[in-house]
């Protein structure tokens, strides 16, 4: 049988009449035809014809396909020749590229302390996503690796001193090292476990301190008193955080004596003799300091150095006092101390209220601020106390105030957390005539039998507060108020206040006014009085915001 290559053109219908003739005999039983037999040849040779040309169709099918996706991929490669990724300068990817290096920096916090595995070492010193980025193309694989910036960063943890192949630290090690060529430094040293340090790889580190731009150290001082080459070689160190925990701290701080550039230190002391040799630091030169000291029976030691501060210095002073026995007392530091910082911000945490108010009326009556423009009482945000407020020591702080001439120079007062008598919060505010900034806070206490309020924000507070033609107001020059409150004022009363305090004259800054609820506490103010809220921000006499507060 004779096969022809492709079907003929007419060949694309079945013969009808011989269709219905086979139907017919497939219903009944009669004879079958003679021309059976050559029936079935010609239908296997049409079959055959169909399965000739499917088959080459296939073929150019096949062939199409490939060749359309082959041009697919042309179409889309040239497509992303124009994507805006491509135009994006180097400079912005390296900053894009940062970020994704970011978030494998080690975040330390009470909850984190230890809990970094091996493997997640290994990665933050193997600068793993930017590893990763390095694979994408040919230009992202060298500003990933040609970057010094990019790997910059340095973490060892402890963990690293346990691995198995600490040939392999090294590398990692003295690879970062050699891609960061001599771009400034940012070093972490983590270690919560009880093994010995690697001292290979903290000497090697330690090489580079010339470099070091910031440095921390989370980590026993035992694990560093080898790196003695540190100390008169740290000519470009601006920031330093320390927790010190055990008795190598004298030998430690010394290292840190001759540090020209430094500027931000973060110092936590947890016992006595970690926080004696805190004053050994270059504290003259020091823009900003956060101190926290867990206080036993001494005085927090900065109180005694506070003159050593400039007037630069931003203090943040943190004080644990869980420790602190108040029937003993403090001893006295020899006299006030004058110290001539301008801000100055305390926060305690893990009291009792007599705690607290122990040790801020021990401080106030021990110190003299006659440059401080900002001051600030809070308890600290990490604190289990934040619905235990801190009591108001109000003798000695007006003592203070008078002793340093606040009148003349306070221009910012924030009480958070602080239980102040409303006849005490008006005599402090009569006598700070230079205030010009306020944020104070309502309280609900939760004792065991419970919750008791304590309201600052009043209408007693707010007309006191309000400017008017015939009379003196409290604070003249306040431009900001930032109040959380319980809401127990009347709108109209508020309004007033606002309005006294907006100016009028054209290009005059608007009044600040933030007013946030307390959790549990929120209500929907006047309608009328909300109107004229709007109007007043719409015509920027007037930034305010009304929102509930986190705690």
């Amino acid at each position: 049988m004779t096969v022809p290559d492709t079907v003929p053109a007419a060949s694309g219908s079945l013969d009808a009449t011989q269709e219905t003739q086979i139907r017919e005999l497939l219903r009944s039983h009669l004879p079958l035809p003679s021309h059976l037999p050559s029936t079935l040849s010609s239908l296997a040779d049409r079959l055959a014809q169909y399965d000739v040309e499917i088959t080459s169709l296939q073929k150019k099918l096949d062939r199409l396909r490939s060749e359309r996706a082959a041009f697919q991929k042309q179409y889309e490669d040239c497509n992303s020749l124009l994507a805006p990724i491509r135009r994006l300068p180097s400079e912005i990817l390296v900053g894009i590229f940062g970020m994704c290096e970011n978030p494998w920096r080690p975040i330390i916090d009470s909850e984190d302390l230890g809990s970094i595995t091996l493997a997640t070492a290994m990665s933050r010193l193997a600068h793993a996503p930017i590893m990763i980025l390095s694979q994408v193309c040919v230009r992202w694989h060298s500003i990933a690796l040609d970057t010094p910036a990019l790997w910059s960063q340095i973490d060892l943890d402890g963990q690293l001193w346990i691995h198995p192949d600490r040939d392999s630290v090294m590398k990692l090690l003295r690879s970062a090292l050699e891609r960061s060529a001599h771009h400034p430094l940012t070093v972490t040293i983590t270690n919560f476990n009880d093994e010995s340090p690697f001292l290979p790889a903290l000497q090697l580190l330690a090489q580079h301190s010339v470099r070091w731009k910031t440095a921390t150290f989370l980590c026993p001082f035992s694990d560093l008193v080898n790196l003695s080459m540190l100390k008169g070689n740290l000519p470009n160190l601006e920031e330093l955080e320390m927790h010190c925990w055990d008795d190598k701290t004298e030998r430690m701080l010394e290292l840190f004596q001759d540090v020209p550039r430094l500027k931000f230190v973060y110092f936590m002391g947890n016992d006595d003799g970690c926080t004696a040799r805190f004053p050994l630091l270059p504290l003259k030169q020091l823009g900003d300091l956060w101190y926290i000291e867990a206080v036993k029976n001494e005085p927090p030691t900065i109180i005694a150095h506070l003159s050593r501060l400039s007037r630069a210095t931003w203090l943040r002073l943190q004080l644990s006092l869980d420790a602190h026995d108040p029937e003993r007392g403090f001893p006295p530091i020899g006299g006030i101390v004058s110290s001539g910082i301008r801000t100055i911000m305390i926060e305690i945490y893990n009291f009792r209220p007599i705690r607290a108010q122990q040790t801020l009326e021990f401080i106030f009556a021990s110190i003299t601020l006659p440059s401080l423009t900002q001051f600030a009482i809070r308890i600290a945000a990490s604190s289990p106390q934040l619905h235990l407020p801190i009591p108001w020591p109000h003798v000695q702080f007006l003592s203070l105030s008078e002793r340093s001439s606040f009148p003349t120079h306070l221009l910012e007062l924030n009480l958070y957390h602080v239980v102040i008598p409303e006849a005490e919060l008006l005599q402090v505010l009569a006598a700070l005539t230079s205030l010009k900034r306020l944020s104070i806070t309502d309280q609900v206490q939760l004792p065991i039998n419970g919750s008791v309020e304590h309201a600052l924000i009043t209408d007693t507070l707010l007309t006191a507060l309000t400017r008017t033609p015939d009379s003196p107001c409290l604070v003249p020059d306040l431009v900001r108020l930032h109040c959380k409150s319980l809401l127990r004022f009347d709108d109209d009363v508020f309004l007033e206040f606002i309005l006294s305090r907006v100016r009028e004259s054209p290009g005059s800054p608007p009044f600040e006014c933030e007013l946030w609820w307390l959790p549990g506490h929120g209500r929907q103010p006047d309608p009328l009085v909300a109107e004229q809220l709007r109007e007043l921000q719409t015509s920027g006499k007037l930034a305010f915001s009304f929102v509930q507060a986190k705690w």
